[in-house]
């Protein structure tokens, strides 16, 4: 690849829900889907470089370009959510496009996305926010209403500007137990 002294790969973690484990997990898997990307690079000769960063992507990639001094930014379109909502360029692309100096090779990459369903085992709970209209449907596969306070943390975090009042949100909390 004449004129390329050297591939930097940027994979950025923005939060992992759950404890250490999960944490753990989630950088094992980053790592693994990193050195899926190193290996063609690398059998043919570019020296390849992977990182690891946590937080908001645009912030993380530019940042990364300053730090390590890059020619090039190359970024898929899309992510995966951008995808599945059809946009024609995918938010974080966009935002970098806007706050970054250096240029930006946006490439059109195909994206599979495998879909796996599973019951729940043992004690697992499924919790959400269902939007009013799929309350019915959501109640016919086993979910039922709970209070706000009954959901984790976590998820009561998306809806905290609500500040406790979800009429006007046209949400409502519901979770699944296993079995």
């Amino acid at each position: 690849m004449p004129g390329i002294g050297e591939f930097v790969l940027l994979h950025v973690i923005r939060k992992v829900e759950g404890d250490q484990a999960a944490w753990e997990r989630t950088v094992r898997e980053v790592e693994t889907g990193l050195e899926r990307a190193r290996s063609p690079l690398e059998r043919a000769g570019v020296p390849v470089r992977t990182l690891i960063r946590f937080g908001r992507p645009c912030r993380e990639i530019c940042d990364a370009a300053t730090d390590e001094q890059v020619g090039m930014i190359m970024m898929s379109r899309y992510g995966k959510m951008d995808y599945l909502r059809q946009v024609p360029l995918g938010a974080t692309t966009s935002e970098v496009t806007l706050h970054t100096r250096v240029p930006v090779l946006v490439a059109c990459t195909e994206i599979r996305l495998t879909v796996s369903v599973r019951e729940l085992g043992g004690s697992e709970v499924l919790y959400m926010y269902a939007v009013v209209p799929l309350v019915n449907f959501y109640a016919s596969l086993g979910f039922v209403s709970i209070k706000e306070k009954e959901l984790p943390a976590s998820i009561r975090q998306r809806y905290a500007w609500a500040l406790g009042n979800l009429k006007g949100t046209n949400v409502y909390p519901m979770k699944r137990m296993s079995g």
